[in-house]
């Protein structure tokens, strides 16, 4: 499938994204980010949108500036939601029509999503690759205020062994939602959702598959297939 890499600028950081583009029109378009120790070649993202290429959907994954000037320390806030803002841009105007939009992606971004999705209501839809929902050491304090507080869709994909989101107090957490959801539960995968970064084994590839296809089914849901 066609692949075009792009540059934007984002608060004065200069950094990079990938378009992926679907065979014939696209269905929807997704925009994912990565995790704070991966970045947009991760073969999590790459393979997603590679795999939902192939299903007739365009994508597009991208770096955080303090990922490109591979910088320790996170942007801020505001920095993280332009950059967002900015790669669901170069989507749009490459694909000239009007799809559904899913955003989300990989821990970090998938936080970083719902914030945003809270505050600006731009998406019809978001995918949650291991929600971060609380600290390893501190299981008592979660950081659900966002999901809670969206009217969209939300599809939660969750490892059984996830250090970072244990299953009994995300579903705790989902039960109360006012919105729809879905969860999707993949077993004996702890945060990386038993997917190495390049992906060069039988496993990862075959995760990355049924995660395109929950995700398929999910956008089936609101209206993009």
């Amino acid at each position: 499938m066609p692949q075009e890499q792009f540059r934007f600028q984002v608060e004065g950081h200069a950094t990079s994204g990938v378009w992926t583009a679907p065979h014939g029109d696209a269905r929807a378009l997704l925009v994912l980010g990565h995790g704070i120790a991966n970045d947009r070649e991760h073969f999590l993202l790459r393979g997603l949108l590679e795999d939902l290429a192939e299903r007739g959907f365009a994508g597009v994954r991208f770096n955080y500036p303090f990922k490109e000037e591979n910088r320790r320390d996170l942007d801020g806030k505001q920095v993280q939601f332009e950059t967002f803002l900015a790669a669901m841009d170069v989507g749009r105007r490459k694909l000239g029509v009007d799809v559904p939009l899913v955003i989300g992606g990989k821990s970090l971004s998938a936080r970083i999503a719902a914030a945003l999705q809270a505050e600006s209501r731009v998406a019809q839809g978001l995918v949650y690759l291991g929600f971060p929902l609380h600290r390893a050491d501190a299981t008592e304090r979660l950081k659900d205020r966002h999901v809670r507080m969206l009217q969209v869709p939300q599809l939660f994909v969750a490892g059984d062994r996830d250090p970072l989101c244990h299953l009994e107090l995300l579903r705790g957490v989902l039960d109360s939602l006012e919105s729809s959801w879905t969860l999707h539960v993949l077993e004996d995968a702890d945060h990386s959702l038993g997917v190495s970064a390049q992906g060069d084994d039988v496993r990862s590839r075959e995760t990355v598959a049924r995660i395109a296809g929950w995700i398929e089914d999910f956008i089936g849901f609101l209206g993009g297939a």
